[in-house]
């Protein structure tokens, strides 16, 4: 991405492969960001479970405000989070899904199906391809342009 392009803050939105993928570096630089200090207090839960000078409510207290914040920022560029660290784009036909630390958008799933069961795009989404397929009326959905063979080997 440029410089001098801008990312439109907004929340719920239809995101195409493009757009996501303009999106999702900042993501996940939030997320990287977060991800230690609360894998940290994860450890820390764990280890003083049993420990009665640890006090459990104040480290659960800091892990959901990080969680919850992490969760903010992420919906506010228009990401759907789907669990810890992982996030959908919705496309109208289905989702692009990202889990951290995915260094790339390589992921889609349908909207009725769980984030586990998203399958993986193995050739790039194109803007012409797709335009292509909508004006030939062959297809017209996210779902039926991977189906056809461009989004996968």
């Amino acid at each position: 991405m440029c410089d001098h392009e801008l990312i439109a803050i907004r929340g719920n939105r239809l995101f195409s492969f493009s757009q996501a993928q303009q999106v999702l570096p900042i993501i996940r630089r939030i997320t990287g960001r977060f991800f230690e200090p609360v894998e940290n207090l994860i450890h820390q839960l764990e280890r003083s479970k049993d420990s009665p000078a640890v006090n459990l409510r104040d480290l659960e207290a800091k892990l959901d405000s990080l969680i919850l914040e992490w969760h903010r920022k992420v919906i506010k560029l228009g990401g759907q989070p789907k669990g810890l660290w992982m996030v959908d784009f919705n496309s109208g036909d289905g989702y692009y899904s990202w889990s951290y630390p995915e260094m790339e958008l390589e992921y889609w799933r349908k909207h009725n199906t769980r984030f586990e069961e998203r399958g993986k795009i193995s050739q790039p989404l194109e803007v012409s391809d797709f335009n292509y397929l909508k004006s030939s009326g062959n297809f017209v959905s996210v779902e039926a342009f991977i189906e056809s063979g461009f989004g996968t080997n």
